[in-house]
């Protein structure tokens, strides 16, 4: 279930990966995905949607305003030239900002649903859990198997493309730098996923122990906890790469694709705006 609620967070927050249409019905959207997982009885069913439809609410009034603010930001930066390493070390932030504040409208809700579920429910939330984490790991696997550098270095330039409209000979060798410098730490972040699955499953199973209220606030506001010391190490090491990638990539942008850029940008206000005004 609190897998789930998340879903409202991602499915929002990257807005530029939606609609306007499909934003408005983000809950409904939610409200079927859960059904998948598991089966609530009526009465739990109802306050589920009910939460649902609240978070979806805020989440539209509150922080969407947000989004547009710090997008109109970063349009302004990119259009004037001044992107740097610490402009984009604030948006960093400013993204961990709104996941925290998306966390803060969900705990009290995760505390409060999840000791009500029956033994039937429990079990089949772990099923319909477990299931999917089987599913990520023979994925994973397939992707071991698969994932040649060629590939890799496709879906780069095809994430560049998207954003630039072109990728460049020099852009092209920057990606191919940093692919090859980049920690692979797909297999920790399985490993990391399968303890904090496996953390909050017993959680689920023991609603009635003591200590549950903080141990639900760790897993959902400190999971970095669960990392390794070289899983985290990785994780940074990779941030830095990344930023220093698309300060690179920034600077070596043409005149024809730092205006698809703004465009892009610009159709993105405009979804967020009608959201805005949707809601109000």
């Amino acid at each position: 279930m609190l897998k789930k609620l998340t879903l409202l967070a991602m499915l929002t927050f990257l807005v530029g990966c939606s609609t306007q249409l499909g934003y408005r019905f983000a809950d409904t959207i939610i409200e079927w995905q859960l059904s998948s997982i598991v089966e609530l009885r009526p009465e739990l069913q109802r306050d589920v949607d009910q939460v649902i439809t609240d978070l979806h609410q805020w989440h539209a009034r509150e922080e969407m305003p947000r989004y547009q603010q710090e997008l109109a930001k970063i349009r302004t930066a990119i259009a004037n030239d001044e992107v740097d390493a610490a402009f984009l070390d604030t948006s960093y932030e400013a993204v961990w900002q709104a996941w925290q504040r998306i966390l803060e409208q969900l705990e009290p809700h995760a505390q409060s649903l999840l000791p009500r579920l029956n033994d039937t429910e429990r079990a089949q939330l772990r099923e319909s859990l477990e299931q999917r984490q089987q599913q990520q790991i023979e994925e994973f696997k397939e992707r071991q198997q698969e994932d040649q550098p060629q590939r890799r270095l496709q879906r780069a330039e095809k994430n560049v493309k998207t954003w630039l409209g072109s990728v460049n000979s020099e852009q092209r060798q920057l990606l191919r730098q940093w692919l090859a410098q980049r920690v692979d730490n797909q297999q920790q972040w399985l490993l990391y996923s399968m303890q904090w699955q496996a953390q909050f499953l017993l959680l689920v199973d023991y609603p009635q122990q003591q200590d549950f209220e903080q141990q639900l606030k760790l897993l959902m506001f400190s999971p970095q906890e669960l990392r390794s010391d070289e899983f985290q190490q990785s994780i940074e090491a990779n941030r830095v790469l990344t930023t220093d990638l698309v300060l690179a990539i920034y600077a070596s942008m043409d005149a024809k694709q730092k205006r698809h850029l703004l465009r892009k940008i610009d159709g993105y206000l405009d979804d967020i705006d009608g959201i805005v005004r949707y809601y109000q």
